[in-house]
């Protein structure tokens, strides 16, 4: 139509046939929303180095219930062609919530890895983490704690397997504050995070 169907309209839409259990056609309906230019890009990940919008869409990026912390995709004065994921957070007791994006991985090995830079002060860093749709028990990897060493971008990488299991037919990734208790969400300072990438492998142990 001349006015076609906006995020903001296809969201509701598509979180109720998420929690309906309908992965396939929300996923579906999601890339007949995309525009040709984005399909022809689409990867295992979409918008992995945060170039468009956080468009709050499932299959894109989702940020939750964050307080005392902002998240968005900025530019960076080190990369200034470039935008990546930008968090402020702090000073004070921060509710995190988290970033994540439903995958349709299938079965086999993969590693995940990205760049990120600046510093937190506290006593739990954040946490990139993989598991099978939203169930938080069956964790297929994790990123160890991220804390950030300074100005200068470093690498993180981290490997895991997605069963061939009909329960795992989709996966969440998402990035939280792994605070264990109300003092370990005391926290402050930034951290810009680009260049993510999923790739499948054929060497991981246990593969």
């Amino acid at each position: 139509t001349p006015l076609p169907v906006t995020d903001a309209e296809l969201k509701p839409y598509l979180d109720k046939l998420l929690r309906d259990g309908r992965v396939e056609l929300a996923y579906s309906a999601w890339l007949q929303h995309l525009p040709a230019e984005k399909l022809s890009k689409l990867r295992l990940m979409t918008n992995a180095g945060f170039e468009d919008e956080v468009s709050g869409l499932p299959f894109n990026w989702v940020v939750t219930n964050p307080r005392y912390a902002a998240i968005e995709a900025h530019p960076t004065s080190a990369r200034p062609s470039n935008r990546a994921l930008h968090l402020n957070l702090g000073p004070g007791r921060i509710k995190f919530g988290e970033v994540r994006q439903v995958l349709m991985l299938p079965p086999g090995t993969y590693q995940l890895s990205g760049a990120l830079r600046g510093r937190l002060k506290g006593r739990r860093g954040l946490r990139w983490q993989l598991r099978c749709g939203k169930r938080l028990r069956d964790v297929l990897g994790q990123s160890k704690l991220l804390m950030g060493d300074g100005p200068k971008w470093t690498a993180f990488t981290t490997d895991f397997v997605v069963p061939d299991d009909a329960s795992c037919a989709s996966q969440t990734l998402r990035l939280f504050h792994h605070a264990r208790s109300a003092s370990e969400e005391l926290i402050f300072g930034e951290l810009w995070f680009d260049d993510l990438r999923i790739k499948e492998t054929n060497d991981i142990a246990g593969g």
